[in-house]
């Protein structure tokens, strides 16, 4: 047994000194562990503490007192900035012994430095405007001043432009010339077509006369052709006659057409062949297995095995021996393992020299026990040492220090040592010491000097909005309690001239898809303008770019035996850009296509009011891309008759081909003001078996119904309309599938909302659709379901008053430093998608809407519409203005409305005002008084800033600061992500549970 021994510790001693050096305070003790617990003995006690410490009382203490204020200082400032002015005070007493410290020395305010310089502000250009209706004139357009330059401002630029313009031909009947010879037969034998032509003199120029044909065809005969011997192809081998050892196949052919006219005689109708000579197979036969034989071992796992003989050899390719030998395991259980240990280690050393120890020695497991066999014995064994008395040392402690000897500067004080515990049984004696140190209670108080200041330092930026400043240095640190330095460094506005702003784009994106499944095609991306370039900054570069895409040689996937013409619209409504998308459709169509001389033939027209190109129909590819390079666009008028009766003609030189499908595409924007000689001339074509497809293409807004008219029927599979040429690529699929009897599938948009949500609040329904983008056709997948309704979870419905009843009003700056794109598509979009994303109605939100420019005007009071939609429809039809800015103005008019009795304000709603500005003013002088205003009218102000990434000024952000009720109303963005605000906006300004579209 060995008898547990307790804890013992030595006395408190202090760790810390006195927290003051007067009154009362404290100081933390702590006291050494002298003897450790061991065997179950008691543990130590807490062996830190704080303890309280009493020094002499405290002197009095001394406040700081200052002077009067002095005299306001000259203003600070310029006309276009925030202008300040100061004033100082000095100290008449400092503080000591705890004092109350000093207040500011230095005090600022607002002030006013004058008109600023007024630049000249003009409007947007005039269209251009040309002063005949046809042939060669004058273009000229203008623009007028809205703010005329006074104080000094930036003088108008031009008001008027003149260019040169050429419009529409005056009218002019077609002159052509005589007819020229026949031309020699198509055929050497049998009937064929020569053709003659003559060629317009005159350009006709509607609404004179239209040019006549320009080609005449008749038959000729050239005599009998000879006629060669015509059979079918080989028929399938017959099964031969045995199935090995050597037998015979047949295959035959039959005639389709006797030679005549001294044509080529017929080959052989039958043909033999030898066929399966090889020997007839032989399998092997195996007889069945043995006993398996006795296990190898009686544990830990062996094997066992059985056996089987060949009875008949395999031979001639027959199938060969299975396994003739089959192994598997037996007596899987494990041995027993009986524990093995090591010898004894020798003696450990005592773990203590006297008062009693312990000292041990081990063994190790060298096998360990497993599988029921002897367990390990103990690997430990123990014994008593050292039991003599121990020398007990000398334990003393410092005492606390002596009080310094000075109050102010360096003194001295000194500490001795005080005994805790005696030596004993030969233990170290106790020190017999005294220590001295330098105190000092506290230092003498020195103030702080200064320097004069320096003179005003150069701005700090070469143009917009910076500072300039001027510093002084100190002479004498302030110490101990002396006076503190002032301001050491003082900085004041300045301005130079506006900053070029660069351009800047976001990154490109892609449009559509590569014009072309095959053989490369084009790949359209298009990026948007960020920032407006001003100010002389560096232009936008180019906003679209092309690259190639789907390279790869394409497989014809068509072997139908069609005669295809293309009928591309070239007059002055199409561009040079529409015409290369037009080109690049044709090529993406005649790529998919098997042209050659037994499949399609390829032709192709180009026309404004004459046919201004054509090529005949070719069966050679590489012609085809040839001339489909030749397609240019040289304007004019639009004649789609004259294009329709060239068509005919160019079906009728081709009539000597049988079984086939002719087919015309016509690509145009449908401007054609002759519709009934157009209708004529498309039903005269389709009489004569030609297959029309329409492709309108841009604005066909008062053309449709002519595009459907040159159609074939059913109109569905043979019209097409899309907005824009670039558009043209996603409907080769459909003109390939139709020509070659391939399926079509439907192709449809994702799901779009057509109606609101049914209720303002809880569980309502919304209705959406997917819109046809390619019809089915030739069997294809049909169209899915095309509308759903759609369960939307709004606000909970409360009883009494709504869950968010508001008054909001929406403040909008549409002064000149913002450009038009941004409040039309960001201002505007971001003030509908606010107000579409809240609750409306008496219960709900109701919304006022402002805009400003130099003048602030109400367009929108809170109970002027009845529903949201009257209200959406109101705001997206708010128009920009330009002009000079006066935010405090706009604000003032806002404090007017939420106090006016007329404007539909609710006295039992809060009021939640929405400013949207990028933060210029010409009046910042009057804006802390207005915001302040404002802000004790309305429970909420909040601040969308829109920040121009290139403006380094930090004015805008003020002010910003300075419109909303706290810095978390603040919500600053950079253009072209205004929009993206609005549901961060809404989320406080009516906090929802939840809100989602349950399908």
């Amino acid at each position: 047994y060995t008898a547990p021994i307790d804890c013992v510790v030595a006395s408190w001693k202090n760790s810390t000194d006195c927290s003051v050096t007067c009154g009362n305070g404290y100081l933390r003790q702590t006291r050494a562990v002298t003897v450790k617990p061991s065997n179950g003995g008691l543990e130590c006690p807490l062996l830190k503490r704080t303890a309280t410490c009493q020094r002499e009382p405290c002197p009095l203490a001394v406040h700081c007192q200052v002077s009067e204020w002095g005299e306001w200082s000259a203003c600070i400032g310029d006309c276009d900035s925030i202008a300040v002015n100061s004033r100082q005070r000095s100290i008449l007493t400092k503080p000591s012994n705890g004092g109350d410290p000093c207040p500011s020395l230095t005090q600022e305010r607002l002030c006013n430095l004058g008109n600023c310089p007024v630049d000249c502000v003009v409007s947007a250009w005039t269209t251009w405007e040309c002063d005949v209706l046809c042939g060669d004139g004058q273009l000229f357009r203008t623009r007028t001043i809205i703010t005329k330059p006074s104080n000094g401002g930036l003088a108008c630029p031009v008001l008027q432009q003149t260019s040169t313009c050429t419009y529409i031909p005056c009218p002019a009947d077609c002159e052509v010339s005589s007819w020229g010879n026949w031309s020699t037969c198509s055929v050497t034998c049998s009937l064929g077509q020569q053709s003659r032509y003559r060629v317009v003199d005159v350009q006709p120029v509607s609404p004179g006369a239209g040019c006549p044909s320009l080609v005449e065809t008749r038959t000729c005969d050239e005599g009998s052709c000879p006629v060669d011997c015509r059979v079918t192809d080989w028929s399938e081998w017959t099964v031969c006659s045995v199935t090995c050892g050597g037998g015979t196949g047949l295959r035959s052919r039959r005639i389709t057409t006797k030679p005549a006219n001294g044509g080529k005689e017929c080959p052989d109708l039958v043909d033999v062949r030898i066929c399966n000579e090889a020997l007839c197979p032989v399998d092997c036969v195996v007889s069945t297995w043995s006993d398996w034989s006795e296990c190898d071992v009686t544990c830990g796992g062996g094997e066992q095995s059985r056996d089987r003989v060949v009875t008949v050899k395999p031979g001639s390719g027959g199938d060969l021996c299975p396994v003739l030998k089959e192994m598997r395991n037996c007596s899987e259980r494990r041995c027993p393992i009986d524990c093995e240990v090591s010898s004894w280690s020798e003696w450990s050393e005592c773990d203590v020299t006297c008062g009693g120890g312990e000292q041990s020695r081990d063994r190790m497991v060298v096998i360990k026990p497993g599988f029921g066999g002897l367990s390990c014995p103990s690997l430990r064994e123990k014994r008593n040492c050292s039991d003599t008395e121990c020398p007990v040392d000398c334990v003393s402690t410092w005492s606390d220090w002596s009080t310094c000897d000075v109050t102010c500067g360096v003194g001295a004080q000194s500490r001795d040592q005080i005994v805790m515990t005696h030596p004993s049984n030969g233990g170290n004696p106790c020190p017999d010491e005294i220590e001295v140190r330098d105190c000092n209670r506290s230092e003498c108080p020195v103030d702080c000097t200064v320097s004069t200041w320096s003179s005003w330092s150069t701005c700090d930026v070469t143009c917009g909005r910076g500072y300039e400043s001027r510093d002084r240095i100190i002479l004498t640190n302030q110490s101990s309690g002396g006076a503190t330095c002032p301001v050491l460094l003082d900085a004041r506005q300045c301005y130079i001239r506006a900053c070029p702003v660069d351009c800047k784009v976001s990154p490109y994106e892609k449009v559509g898809e590569c014009t072309a499944m095959c053989g490369g095609g084009i790949q359209m991306y298009t990026r948007g303008i960020v920032t407006q370039p001003q100010n002389g900054g560096q232009a936008c570069p180019p906003l679209r770019k092309e690259e190639p895409c789907n390279t790869h040689r394409c497989v014809s996937s068509c072997d139908n035996r069609v005669k295809l013409l293309f009928t591309v619209d070239v007059s002055g409504s199409i561009t040079e850009e529409d015409c290369v998308y037009a080109q690049d459709y044709i090529q993406a169509v005649v790529d998919r296509l098997s042209v050659r001389n037994d499949s399609v033939h390829v032709a192709g027209m180009t026309f404004s009011g004459v046919v201004e190109y054509s090529f005949p129909f070719k069966s050679d590819r590489d012609e085809v891309e040839k001339a489909l390079e030749m397609l240019k666009c040289p304007g004019g008028w639009t004649s789609i008759s004259t294009a329709l009766q060239t068509a005919e003609e160019m079906f009728a030189t081709m009539s000597g081909r049988r079984d086939v499908r002719n087919v015309t595409v016509l690509i145009s924007d449908g401007r054609d003001v002759n519709r009934d000689l157009v209708r004529d001339a498309a039903e005269s074509l389709k009489k004569q078996g030609v297959e029309i497809f329409s492709l309108g293409v841009g604005d066909y807004t008062g053309y449709k119904d002519l595009l459907e008219d040159v159609a074939s029927e059913p109109t569905a599979t043979y019209m097409i309309l899309t907005r824009d040429y670039e558009d043209l690529r996603e409907y080769v699929g459909k003109l390939v599938g139709h020509m070659c009897n391939q399926s079509v599938d439907c192709v449809v948009s994702g799901w779009k909302n057509v109606s609101g949500c049914s209720v303002t609040c809880g569980d309502g329904q919304l209705q959406q659709e997917k819109e046809v983008i390619v019809s089915p056709s030739n069997g294809g997948e049909q169209c899915p379901r095309l509308m759903r309704h759609v369960t939307c979870r709004l606000w909970p419905c409360v009883s009494g008053l709504s869950y968010c009843m508001k008054d909001v009003v929406i403040v909008l700056d549409y002064s000149a430093s913002i450009n038009e794109f941004v409040f039309r598509d960001e201002m505007v979009g971001f003030a509908y998608d606010l107000v579409a994303s809240l609750p409306f109605g008496d219960t709900a939100i109701l919304t006022s809407v402002i805009v400003f420019n130099q003048k602030a005007t109400t367009e929108i009071n809170f109970r002027d519409y009845t529903t949201k939609g009257e209200l959406l429809a109101k705001i997206n039809s708010l128009e920009y203005h330009s002009g000079l800015t006066n935010i405090p103005s706009a604000l003032f008019h806002t404090v007017s409305i939420l106090q006016s009795s007329t404007a539909g304000h609710r006295v039992q709603a809060p009021d939640y005002v929405v400013v949207i500005t990028d933060g210029h003013t010409n009046s910042l002088y009057y804006l802390p008084f207005a915001a302040s205003t404002l802000k004790t009218v309305a429970d909420e102000v909040f601040a969308v800033g829109i920040v121009d990434p290139g403006d380094s000024s930090a004015v805008a952000s003020a002010v910003f600061k300075w419109i909303a009720s706290s810095s978390g109303n603040v919500f600053e963005v950079v253009p072209g992500r205004v929009r993206e605000k609005a549901d961060e906006v809404a989320a406080v300004l009516c906090p929802r549970t939840e809100v989602r579209i349950a399908g």
